[in-house]
């Protein structure tokens, strides 16, 4: 066998035993949560939830108190980041809502859980990684571009 068909079998040999190492912790893992999952998927179900109902909430028309009205000398301006603000909590809970469609296809029932049952588990969530983590960058980017319209529309 030649060096780079060696070197090319070692880096195939190492990666297989980087997924397998990666799999059995996420079932063990599984296996030992009290909410049948592993803490990742624990953080985005709270953490993406959370930012839904808020999503939800700034999506809801404001009654402003008269005297508490804002101070704005360009009314096209509010428009815009009212309407703003409105398209980006549209778009941040649909993004949401579609990550947390996931979640419930990573978790096992805390009762009734077995080793098979988390070891089908925690390889779903491995095959699931690369769209979880591309919903979660969409997501900090309509985070980010929401704050900057809040914060733009207080200042």
């Amino acid at each position: 066998m030649d060096p780079i068909t060696a070197l090319g079998a070692a880096a195939a040999i190492a990666q297989f035993v980087g997924f397998a190492v990666n799999l059995v912790s996420a079932s063990k893992e599984t296996f030992d949560s009290a909410k049948g999952s592993v803490s990742h998927i624990q953080t985005i179900e709270d953490v993406y939830g959370r930012l839904r109902d808020f999503s939800t909430l700034l999506r809801k028309p404001s009654k402003m108190e008269p005297g508490l009205g804002l101070l704005v000398e360009d009314k096209s301006l509010l428009d815009a980041q009212t309407s703003a603000i409105n398209d980006l909590s549209q778009v941040c809970r649909n993004e949401c809502n579609k990550l947390l469609e996931v979640v419930p296809k990573l978790k096992c029932e805390p009762d009734s859980r077995t080793r098979w049952q988390s070891f089908r588990i925690a390889l779903m969530t491995v095959w699931k990684e690369k769209e979880i983590a591309s919903r979660e960058k969409r997501l900090q980017g309509v985070q980010v571009a929401l704050t900057l319209q809040v914060c733009s529309l207080t200042r």
